[in-house]
């Protein structure tokens, strides 16, 4: 289920030449909503999707994603930046990496059902942003087509950040 929260042309500038996104809410499987914004490269069409699930925030005020969003629609793909789980607007409350796999999962197929997608989405990111795509691909959503993870915490698929229920932070 998807609760709007705004509603901008994903294919209007403001008066600085500045492309707007779209912005929604993506209801979870345990109820939890996130925070995504969105911009696709035309409103026709169907494209291939670059995803990036944030803790760093996905406003202009934090990491300003604006830049990046409109490289890729240059390119052809569509753009989606989410606030992790309790960060940013989304719900929740933020556990490290604990739910990251699960959310992951549910907004790749959210996205893969929406108008503008082609089904076929990759996620990018460094740092937390790096790390939980190897989360989110153990899942296995069908619809990840790829990850490029970089500067990511340590050996993800040998040395997970949780041990006996605690985060490892050494």
């Amino acid at each position: 289920m998807v609760k709007p929260c705004t509603s901008n042309s994903s294919l209007t500038t403001n008066e600085n030449n500045i492309v707007i996104f779209e912005t929604t809410r993506v209801r979870l499987r345990d109820g939890v909503e996130l925070a995504v914004d969105y911009l696709v490269v035309s409103s026709i069409g169907r494209f291939p999707v670059i995803l990036e699930l944030t803790p760093y925030g996905r406003g202009p005020d934090r990491v300003n994603y604006r830049y990046e969003a409109s490289y890729w629609r240059k390119h052809g793909y569509a753009f989606v930046i989410a606030d992790c789980r309790g960060t940013g607007d989304s719900d929740g409350e933020m556990a490290f990496f604990s739910r990251e796999g699960q959310d992951g999962y549910d907004l790749i197929e959210w996205i893969a059902n929406q108008p503008w997608s082609n089904g076929r989405i990759g996620m990018r990111g460094s740092s937390y942003t790096g790390t939980n795509q190897w989360f989110i691909a153990r899942e296995q959503p069908p619809h990840l087509s790829c990850i490029t993870p970089s500067a990511t915490i340590g050996r993800p698929m040998e040395d997970a950040p949780y041990r006996d229920g605690a985060f490892a932070v050494g």
